[in-house]
C-alpha cells in the first residue's frame, strides 16, 4: 500500500468518525453533551479535536446561555461568543480536567460578556461629554413641536443611558457608523439602540402628556 493511499484511508476514516460524532452530539442529551465536550477538551492538544470542539460550540450555540444573562442584542451576543471561542482556543491548555469542561467554558463566555459591558461603559463615559454637548440642542428642537423642554429632558433621563447616547448622537446628524465608532459598538447595535430609544421616548412623551 502506497503512502498516499494510507493517508487517504486515514483521512476518510477521520471524516467518517467526525460525522458520526457530530450526529451523536446533535441528538445527545444535556449530560451526554457535557461528557462529549469534556472528552474533546481533554484531547484539544490535537488541532483536529480543537477545531471540532470550536465548531460544535459555534454550530450549537453552546455558549449563548451564559452570555445572554448579560447581553441582549444578537450583535453583542455573537461578538462575545467569538471572543469566548478565541479565549477557549488559547486557554484550552490550562484546562486541568478537574471540573466539567462546559462549566469552564461557560465561565469564559460569561467573563467575555462582562468585559464587553465594561468596555461599553468606559466608551459611554468618554462619549458622555460629546452627547451632553448636543443633548440640549436636540431637546430644544424637539420641544418646538412635541412638548416643553422640561418634559423632554425628564423623558430622556428615563431612557437607558446607552439608548439615549445613541439617539442624541444620531439626531445630531451623525451616521450610524459614527455613532457606532463613538460608542464602540457594532453598527447593527447602534441602529437597534436608536430605534428602541425613539420608540421608548415616544411612549414616555405620550405617557407624560396623558398625566399632565
Amino acid at each position: 500500500m502506497s503512502d498516499r493511499y494510507e493517508v487517504d484511508v486515514i483521512a476518510t476514516a477521520e471524516r467518517s468518525a467526525e460525522r458520526a460524532f457530530r450526529r451523536s452530539f446533535g441528538v445527545a442529551g444535556v449530560d451526554e453533551r457535557k461528557e462529549m465536550l469534556s472528552a474533546l477538551t481533554q484531547s484539544a492538544s490535537s488541532q483536529y479535536c480543537l477545531d471540532l470542539l470550536l465548531s460544535l460550540l459555534r454550530e450549537h450555540r453552546v455558549l449563548h446561555p451564559p452570555i445572554r444573562r448579560y447581553l441582549m442584542t444578537d450583535d453583542d451576543i455573537d461578538g462575545a461568543e467569538q471572543q469566548a471561542l478565541v479565549a477557549i482556543a488559547y486557554g484550552v491548555g490550562s484546562y486541568t480536567g478537574s471540573g466539567a469542561a462546559l462549566s469552564w467554558m461557560n465561565q469564559i463566555a460569561a467573563n467575555e460578556a462582562k468585559m464587553l459591558i465594561r468596555s461599553r461603559e468606559r466608551h459611554a463615559s468618554r462619549a458622555a461629554g460629546t452627547v451632553d454637548d448636543h443633548a440640549g440642542d436636540f431637546v430644544q428642537r424637539l420641544s418646538t413641536f412635541v412638548a416643553d423642554q422640561a418634559t423632554i429632558e425628564r423623558c430622556l433621563g428615563e431612557l437607558r443611558v446607552e439608548w439615549k447616547n445613541a439617539l442624541v448622537l444620531r439626531e445630531e446628524g451623525r451616521s450610524y457608523e459614527d455613532v457606532a465608532a463613538l460608542l464602540d459598538i457594532p453598527v447593527g447595535t447602534a441602529k437597534t439602540w436608536v430605534s428602541r430609544a425613539r420608540r421608548a421616548l415616544a411612549d414616555l412623551l405620550i405617557e407624560h402628556s396623558m398625566l399632565s
